[in-house]
């Protein structure tokens, strides 16, 4: 063997030796940084999930704050994803408008349709923009009850700002429309004094 192939075979060996160490201290660092990076994305992934699925689940209750606070959060956890990003800002920028007009609701479920259709898409989902409009359980108590405490908030308003009074009514006691036998009989008041 001559002095060239002898320095050819070290150099070989040496570079093996010196791959070998490479190998053995960054392989444990590059997997872990692989596994940061492939939980990243699925913490991400579980985030945008947990905004879609809180917005399908109250699709039909709009002012939920289930549906608020996930509706506030598509900016942030659906960043860079083009289309949720448009269709975000559709939305957005109806709910600005007046709600007076006469096809403002109509328009803003259609918008709303389109946002979770994108939403869906981005996560993986196959549905269609239909179902989605029409799909959705909402109990009509749900919607009579959310009328009556708008109703009620807007009248105890009217009434503390003096522009409505509060009916009183001046009569004998109202009796109960029930007889309740467990309740004890009720005492008659005392007379006042100086009666």
């Amino acid at each position: 063997m001559n002095e060239v192939q002898f320095n050819i075979i070290t150099v070989a060996v040496i570079a093996n030796a010196i791959f070998v160490i490479l190998a053995t201290l960054m392989g444990p660092i590059i997997a872990v940084w692989i596994t940061r990076k492939i939980d990243a994305e699925r913490a991400r992934t579980t985030r945008k999930l947990d905004v879609f699925r809180a917005m399908m689940r109250n699709r039909r209750m709009h002012l939920s704050p289930d549906y608020v606070n996930a509706f506030n959060l598509i900016e942030v956890e659906f960043q860079g994803v083009e289309p949720v990003e448009r269709a975000f800002k559709d939305v957005f920028n109806h709910m600005s408008a007046s709600v007076s007009q006469p096809d403002w609701f109509d328009k803003f479920r259609r918008l709303t349709t389109r946002l979770l259709y994108a939403m869906g898409k981005n996560l993986g989902y196959e549905m269609e923009q239909l179902d989605v409009l029409e799909g959705g359980y909402n109990p009509t108590a749900f919607g009579q009850l959310e009328e009556e405490q708008a109703t009620f908030r807007r009248l105890l308003i009217e009434v503390l700002q003096g522009k409505r009074s509060l009916p009183v009514h001046q009569g004998p006691p109202i009796i109960p429309l029930q007889n309740d036998s467990s309740r004890p009989p009720q005492e008659s008041a005392p007379p006042s004094v100086g009666t």
